[in-house]
């Protein structure tokens, strides 16, 4: 298989490039050309002019029916193979070099500084390198190829760190970094106010910015009252400590009287012909000795034997004169002149 392809410039000779020498082509299909091997191949105590299989890498030429070994030439590297500085073998060009991303990292000695010293015996000499090789160097640790430098705890009181990115510093637990938002969160917090009593309250007084200042127990006074949930005063609480399933508390006498069922009551008495006085008895099983002056009674006319005017009702006058318990009660109907007909007595129980 063809690797690839080099030139040798000043011989104008072309030469391809394969990785061993099992990758050459058939000697008999390239007659007359030259091949380069990356890498040996098979064991190299015992070369193969010994019998052994061992192959080396270098230039291989094809006489047109088998390969000669020529030799291990150096050629020029790739940019590639100088960048990843793994080739050991091929040699490098002036531009090949200047390009190399290696030499872009190189430490420039700083102008005006010195480059050497005098030794000894007056000779100049390069001062050291100022390469750090990992190793502990005591209160300083060097890793990572040169690039991590630990400074031990409490050993050196004075350091000055130049431009360099928090997220290479560790934190712990009490030294941690804040982003600019969290500072500025933190610079907007709410100082608390000062401190209360602790207890259980139903009453709270908070400030405009929604803090607790104050607790108390709330009162009817407190609380605003709604539709079907209203407060009473205490006159109205007399009223409704008054009020039952018969007293509704917007009562009239006459409402009053209807509800407590009192007896009454309408019966027919007649003068005759001519007549002041007259006694009926009514029967009342209801009735009792207190009923005595508990029953008013009214003599009214019944349309039916007087003319308009005749009746004179302003002279008569009736009244309970006498209980017979649970039996009846007598009512005595006087005239101021002698009257005649029939009239109406009514009575009412009162209260």
């Amino acid at each position: 298989m063809n690797f690839g392809t080099q030139v040798d410039l000043k011989n104008g000779m072309i030469i391809s490039i394969v990785t061993k020498y099992s990758d050459l082509p058939s000697a008999t299909l390239v007659p007359g050309q030259y091949y380069r091997t990356l890498q040996g191949e098979n064991a190299s105590w015992r070369p193969t002019w010994l019998g052994g299989t061992y192959y080396p890498e270098g230039i291989y030429y094809s006489d047109g029916s088998s390969w000669d070994y020529v030799g291990e030439f150096p050629y020029q590297a790739t940019q590639s193979e100088v960048d990843s500085g793994m080739n050991n073998s091929n040699f490098v060009t002036p531009k090949t070099f200047t390009d190399a991303s290696k030499w872009n990292t190189k430490f420039d000695v700083p102008s005006g500084l010195p480059t050497e010293y005098l030794d000894g015996e007056g000779n100049p000499q390069p001062f050291p390198s100022t390469t750090i090789s990992d190793g502990d160097y005591g209160d300083v640790t060097v890793s990572g190829g040169g690039t991590i430098i630990e400074i031990d705890d409490n050993t050196i009181d004075d350091v000055k760190i130049v431009d360099v990115d928090a997220n290479k510093v560790t934190e712990n637990a009490t030294h941690r970094f804040v982003t600019d938002i969290e500072k500025s969160t933190w610079n907007s917090k709410l100082s608390p106010n000062s401190p209360i009593t602790a207890s259980t309250k139903t009453k709270i007084t908070y400030d405009s910015n929604g803090l607790v200042t104050a607790g108390g127990d709330a009162t009817t006074a407190d609380i605003n009252d709604s539709l079907d949930k209203r407060y009473v005063t205490d006159a109205d609480l007399v009223v409704l400590s008054n009020t039952s399933n018969t007293n509704t508390g917007d009562e009239t006498q006459s409402t009053i009287i209807s509800k407590l069922d009192l007896h009454s009551g309408t019966v027919d008495i007649n003068f005759g012909v001519s007549g002041d006085f007259l006694q009926v008895t009514i029967p009342a099983v209801w009735v009792t000795p207190a009923h005595i002056n508990k029953i008013k009674c009214e003599v009214t006319d019944d349309g039916s034997d007087h003319l308009p005017g005749e009746a004179l009702l302003g002279g008569l006058s009736a009244s309970v004169v006498s209980v017979n318990s649970g039996i009846s009660f007598d009512v005595i109907i006087t005239s101021q002149h002698d009257t005649w007909g029939t009239y109406k007595l009514k009575y009412n129980e009162i209260i």
